[in-house]
């Protein structure tokens, strides 16, 4: 099933054929037979004659997205700080008109120098599309649902699920980035879903909460951007039943009072193991929410734990009676007949509470309570008493620079008046002082020179940290963080192709990612996990498929070989017509180390087009491991796409062709049904230099053609000669016309590298 990863375990390149399901790369010498004139159509070959490019790519362009920020984030240097804060007046509105003078930022201690303030407003709506936001990441909103299901009712849980499910659809920003996550204390923290624009994903996992550990468990992604399957018609709306109750009833004489102390001691003792571990757990998630960039406002769904436990009775005294039973007896000596401890504040609460709301502070995090326990309805019929958790919500939002919501049945309002507070954002950058010291912790303070102005801004950041000092759940989120907030900048390049082959209704979109040899540069001899992640998104920001794997690499086998030249992993995703974009992200798991890649596609409707060629694929064959998917690369009936004769090829994404040398190249085109298919082809072609460099023909020769399949699909075989073009990287730009009817044409273009 496709999320399931499986460890595969790499085989030296003498042993990926047959049962292994990978393909190795041909070279040229592998192909006779193959080519021949009995087995392709052979047409008059065509020579193109040219100039050589005179300016040559210095490297590879950076693809689609944002420009590369030297930002502080998990693996970047730390030269730019960027503080994102809020500011707010006395009557709970974003304050605007802002500049950096009225701000004063201090770094341990020692005043910065303000060197850009951004303003980011979202009360401007935008345009929805699949596009990334062009928003710096500290910028953008990150909204944690966090729904508590150890001190809420089963009810509660239901009405909260509904309010964050409309606010979702309804309330969120373009720009918005949402994640989900419950906590217990039975289970601690988990997150449901990573921050993500995709609201379908969203929903499905919000209406998961709360139902058996079977279903919370479920996740088809290790880094849970996809809860249910893209095309999952179903959902769920039962929810496990919960119900909490207490009561007690104090009798005024002694021994009853004895018994009842004896046991609601018992019930507390117990009560603070768990509030501990309540609040060891909120510690653990704010940790692991260090590694997402910018403000994270958690929305949390509780009743919250009994205040009386961490304030004790004499901040909220049961009843007059109570008080005054307790006096007596504390006056005649009686102080076994009540809990002296639960009279005042309790202080290893009070610490584990202050150190839960410090990391939430320096991970950036601010929460708003919604005090659930103020839900009610005329068919509630659980049972138990009122909610006593308003003390500790107040105690954890108000240290953190939020506020609580109670008493309040609409909920959809009460998050709308959240996403109004932090719809301003105001981004401070200056540049850092550089302790040197990994993991080094820098105190902030934010200052707003305005007067009755209120401002909130994260208590630090941390210098960069190393890989292997991260929890499970600090990998996960900083994966998901670059492909999240489209991250470019790496630490090793990252090749990749997405081609889109006809289909009756759902098209084949096979996957290549190319890694090159410097990926696996190092002296260790175990084994270590590679993990490939490639997510496709649609023009409105929904998962339309996605695959993950997880590669075990043997460099006491393999390590020579792949250093030398790369690997080659071939997947496949199905899609429907339509705009989609490609994020593909691979990671070392010994060091972090990481490569990132961005790729338009468009998938046509089939048939829409007379004519339609494909980006023309190198069957150069320059060795390296490669390896073929298994899982999802083809159903029953069709037929290998790389496929040229009898022979069949995994192609280069960026080849390495050098100088004066040639390459094989298969252009493949597709034909209308009921077309003169078998008419010859013109073909022209073109090498494009750099961005904006000057383009010359290219020589091509063609050496054969295949019959159309049921698709009108027809194979090309090209011969490509390089010439003597200087060092660096190119474009082939292939134009390809019916002779029969100049109006039927189409064209298309490789990268491709001159050594």
């Amino acid at each position: 099933m496709r999320g399931r990863f499986p460890a595969w375990i790499f085989q030296s390149a003498g042993r990926l054929n047959g049962a292994a399901g990978a393909l190795i790369g041909c070279s040229l010498k592998d192909l006779p037979g193959a080519y021949t004139a009995q087995k392709l159509h052979i047409l008059p070959t065509i020579f193109l004659f040219g100039a050589l490019v005179s300016e040559a790519a210095q490297g590879a362009p950076k693809p689609a997205g944002k420009p590369a920020r030297n930002v502080v984030h998990d693996t970047a240097s730390v030269s730019l700080v960027e503080v994102p804060v809020h500011v707010t007046g006395r009557d709970g509105k974003p304050v605007r008109g802002l500049t950096a003078a009225d701000f004063e930022i201090e770094d341990d201690g020692k005043k910065q120098a303000i060197t850009a303030v951004d303003i980011v407003d979202l009360a401007q709506k935008r345009e929805v599309t699949g596009i990334a936001s062009d928003l710096p990441p500290s910028a953008r909103r990150h909204l944690l649902f966090l729904f508590d299901l150890t001190y809420a009712k089963s009810a509660e849980i239901v009405r909260a699920r509904e309010a964050a499910t409309r606010f979702i659809v309804s309330g969120l920003s373009p720009d918005d980035l949402a994640a989900v996550a419950t906590t217990s204390v039975e289970k601690g923290a988990r997150l449901q879903m990573s921050f993500t624009a995709d609201r379908r994903q969203l929903v499905s996992a919000i209406a998961a909460v709360g139902l058996p550990s079977e279903s919370e468990e479920h996740s088809y992604d290790p880094l849970s951007f996809v809860f249910s399957l893209p095309g999952d018609p179903t959902s769920t709306s039962s929810t496990q039943e919960q119900t909490k109750g207490t009561s007690s009833i104090i009798d005024p004489t002694s021994s009853i009072r004895l018994y009842a102390a004896m046991a609601q001691k018992g019930a507390d003792d117990y009560a603070v193991t768990r509030v501990g571990r309540h609040l060891g757990a909120l510690g653990s998630l704010g940790a692991a929410l260090d590694a997402v960039e910018g403000r994270k406002t958690i929305v949390y769904f509780s009743e919250g734990f009994d205040g009386r436990l961490l304030f004790g009775t004499l901040a909220r005294p049961k009843s007059a009676a109570d008080t005054r039973a307790d006096n007596d007896a504390m006056y005649s000596g009686q102080f076994w007949t009540f809990d002296v401890d639960r009279r005042f504040a309790d202080g290893p609460l009070h610490r584990d509470l202050a150190e839960t709301i410090g990391i939430l502070r320096r991970s950036d995090c601010v929460v708003y309570a919604i005090d659930i326990a103020g839900l009610t309805s005329d068919a509630d019929t659980t049972l138990g008493g009122a909610g006593r958790g308003e003390e500790s919500l107040f105690a954890l939002a108000h240290g953190t620079g939020g506020e609580v919501i109670k008493n309040a049945n609409d909920l959809s309002a009460q998050l709308k008046r959240i996403a109004e507070r932090t719809s301003l954002t105001y981004v401070l950058a200056y540049q850092a002082p550089h302790s040197g010291q990994e993991g080094h912790f820098h105190s902030l303070k934010v200052r707003v020179l305005r007067k009755g102005a209120k401002v909130s801004a994260r208590s630090g950041y941390y210098e960069t940290r190393a890989f292997q000092s991260m929890t499970p759940l600090q990998r996960m989120l900083s994966a998901a963080d670059v492909i999240s907030h489209e991250k470019v900048e790496g630490n090793f390049p990252l090749d990749l192709l997405a081609l889109p082959f006809a289909g009756e209704k759902i098209s084949r979109v096979p996957v290549l990612l190319q890694i090159p040899g410097a990926a696996f540069a190092g002296g260790s001899k175990d084994r270590y996990p590679l993990e490939l992640y490639v997510y496709i998104t649609d023009e409105s920001g929904q998962i339309a498929d996605f695959f993950t794997r997880v590669l075990t690499i043997d460099p006491t086998r393999d390590g020579e070989q792949l250093r030398r030249s790369g690997l080659m992993f071939y997947g496949t995703c199905r899609l429907l017509a339509g705009r989609y974009r490609v994020r593909a992200y691979a990671r070392d798991g010994r060091d972090g180390r990481f490569g990132f890649r961005v790729a338009s596609l468009e998938v046509p409707d089939p048939g829409s087009a007379a004519m339609r060629a494909l980006p023309p694929l190198f069957v150069s064959g320059t060795g390296g491991m490669r390896l073929k998917d298994r899982a999802g690369t083809s159903s029953a009936g069709e037929s290998e796409p790389f496929r040229v004769g009898q022979t069949s090829f995994v192609p280069d994404v960026v080849p390495i062709i050098s100088s004066g040398g040639s390459s094989r190249v298969c252009l493949m085109v597709y034909r209308k049904a009921g077309e003169s298919t078998l008419s010859p082809f013109q073909i022209s072609a073109e090498v494009v230099g750099a961005p904006g460099g000057k383009s010359s023909p290219a020589r091509l020769s063609l050496i054969g053609r295949s019959e159309p399949d049921a698709e009108g699909l027809v194979k090309l075989l090209l011969d490509f000669s390089a010439s003597d073009l200087p060092a660096g990287e190119y474009s082939l730009r292939v134009k390809v016309r019916d002779s029969g009817d100049e109006s039927v044409r189409s064209e298309s273009e490789a990268r491709f590298r001159i050594s």
